[in-house]
């Protein structure tokens, strides 16, 4: 339970009394985290989703652009305000998840990282990194040209 301190004049409830409770509550609020729009095999469901495990909030969204089929058993996403929206989820990491993250996206050879804007689903939008293939690969698809579009 958490112990009750005067600050300021306020009744607070917190873990004043508990020195290593206040060590991780100041960990949390001083980590810093960085959103990242992931889509493909990083999505909730699909084989890589575990390396974003720890993420500390995961969030459907879309990114604007167009996303190709590589024929490496994974996709590539290219930024492109005219392009469609593409379904995403919104990850809040850690510095050090991101990092891990860069190994399996072979950051910065394979992939480079843009800042998009990532559509909530609640139509906020805010700021995030994504992954985007530095060269597509020779004869690379358009995920989805074909089909038909509904409202």
């Amino acid at each position: 339970m958490d112990d009750l301190y005067w600050v300021n004049g306020c009744l607070r409830a917190g873990s004043l009394g508990n020195p290593s409770a206040r060590r991780q509550e100041s960990r949390e609020m001083s980590e810093k985290l960085i959103r990242l729009a992931v889509y493909g095999t990083l999505m909730k469901g699909e084989r890589n989703e575990h390396w974003g495990a720890d993420a500390r909030r995961r969030v459907p969204c879309t990114i604007r652009g167009v996303l190709y089929d590589t024929g490496w058993g994974y996709p590539a996403f290219v930024p492109d305000g005219s392009g469609r929206d593409v379904a995403a989820e919104l990850l809040e990491v850690t510095q050090e998840t991101l990092a891990r993250i860069d190994v399996l996206e072979g950051y910065p050879r394979l992939y480079v990282r843009e800042t998009v804007v990532a559509t909530l689903a609640d139509g906020r939008v805010v700021q995030a990194l994504v992954y985007v293939m530095r060269k597509l690969p020779e004869g690379a698809r358009i995920v989805g040209r074909n089909r038909d579009k509904k409202d």
